[in-house]
């Protein structure tokens, strides 16, 4: 079995053209992927670890109410406001993690309170990053279906250039299971060489933003790295599972008479 796999890379022009498609794909996937990911870092751990960005004034007296806000969400501070009477007219609640704000909005909103920013000086620098992150997480989408038909493509033109020895198996006594496996192992292994390379450049590209940026991104780029290694590994072997599902159609189309005579 080894020997075959090992047969199927003697076309090395055609497998540089495969690895170097699959790096440029699974390389915008993590680009635009970095850039979204870095929109929200700033928006949930910069803009947000600010107190003005996490200080809301609820307009409800009802002690109650901020009770089973404490249950839900973490709160880093409450504080009474009174009337001149030394009522309790509203409360002034600072979040602990920004990350929780649809939380608390949609709590107030299910028990029919109003709450807003106590300062909003820092509200426009939150909304552009917020529509910069959407728009960057579109075209990862975009990325990510791209690289689906690409890797389609892929399989595709394997198939058409390997219909020979794919006849050759059939007449060796190959069955369809085995035929899929050792293709499934030669674009696994192209697969594999790809995703290494393409880590390699992401700690390349790391590397240079550490160099010239500030401590916000190394803390960043820090935890970014496991989770997008993780998730570009994932990406890449599901891509590779679903399209295997053609392979299995276009070894059933081949006529191994046709294709030994030509």
């Amino acid at each position: 079995m080894k020997e075959i796999i090992l047969s199927f890379f003697r076309n090395k022009k055609l497998n540089i053209i495969y690895i170097s498609s699959m790096i440029i794909l699974l390389l915008i996937v993590y680009i635009f992927s970095l850039i979204q990911n870095y929109y929200i870092y700033n928006i949930n751990n910069v803009l947000g670890s600010l107190e003005e960005n996490r200080g809301y004034i609820i307009e409800d007296s009802r002690k109650i109410l901020i009770d089973n806000l404490k249950k839900i969400i973490d709160i880093e501070k409450v504080e009474p406001n009174y009337d001149d009477n030394t009522t309790i007219q509203s409360y002034y609640v600072v979040i602990k993690n920004y990350e929780d704000t649809e939380k608390f909005q949609k709590y107030l909103n299910e028990n029919e309170a109003e709450a807003y920013l106590k300062e909003t000086t820092k509200m426009y620098e939150i909304e552009v990053l917020k529509k910069n992150s959407t728009l960057f997480n579109i075209l990862k989408n975009l990325s990510i279906v791209v690289s689906l038909i690409a890797l389609y493509f892929v399989i595709k033109n394997l198939c058409l250039t390997e219909q020979k020895n794919i006849a050759i198996l059939k007449v060796l006594g190959f069955n369809k299971a085995k035929i899929i496996s050792v293709l499934f192992f030669r674009l696994l292994i192209l697969l594999m060489i790809s995703i290494i390379t393409t880590i390699l450049i992401e700690y390349i590209i790391h590397f240079g933003y550490l160099l010239f940026n500030e401590k916000i991104l190394r803390n960043y780029l820090k935890n970014f790295s496991i989770i997008s290694n993780f998730k570009l590994c994932l990406f890449s072997f599901i891509s590779l599972i679903i399209n295997i599902g053609y392979l299995n159609l276009k070894i059933n189309k081949i006529n191994t008479l046709k294709v030994l005579n030509d």
